[in-house]
């Protein structure tokens, strides 16, 4: 670990490398795992990502919305579609449709969003996210919310010696 949500992982071979580079997002437990490749430039201390790629669904589209090319411009009003699942690509469940979307990470993260159909009318959509980053309101650092945050004020830290192991 490097810092707190950053990992080096060296692989064996550059073969392997290669092939964990090729996909640089992973998922785990629908949350968003980054990879990226070392090089020399990389200052592994202050990169931080301002997007993430996050699965979203739209419940109760109506299906006549379901086409690839309207579903990225309903996607587009939230941050850069990059694909949809494979059920709403097929149509094969029709609860929701899904699609990855690169979101910005300062948010906002609406709830519902709001479109003008071909009849001209207003269509407000909800928006349900699989996933989305806790922000600390304290330190505006991601990965924990302000309850959790130890250094708060009013909060002290006791100081303990270290402990020497007995002498010879």
């Amino acid at each position: 670990m490097v810092k707190t949500g950053a990992f080096l992982v060296r692989l064996l071979n550059l073969q392997d490398k290669c092939v964990v580079e090729k996909r640089d997002v992973y998922f785990l437990d629908n949350k968003p795992l980054l990879v990226k490749g070392w090089n020399a430039d990389v200052d592994l201390q202050t990169n931080t990502p301002t997007s993430l790629p996050i699965w979203v669904q739209f419940p109760n589209l109506d299906l006549k919305y379901w086409g690839l090319e309207c579903l990225s411009k309903i996607g587009s009003l939230l941050g850069i579609p990059l694909k949809a699942d494979k059920c709403t690509k097929e149509q094969t469940s029709i609860r929701y449709a899904r699609l990855l979307i690169e979101l910005p990470l300062k948010g906002p993260f609406p709830e519902y969003v709001e479109f003008i159909n071909e009849q001209d009318m207003v269509i407000r959509q909800q928006v349900k996210y699989e996933w989305l980053p806790l922000k600390c309101a304290h330190c505006q650092m991601f990965g924990h919310e302000e309850e959790h945050y130890k250094k708060k004020k009013g909060t002290k830290r006791v100081w303990r010696p270290i402990r020497t192991a007995p002498g010879p």
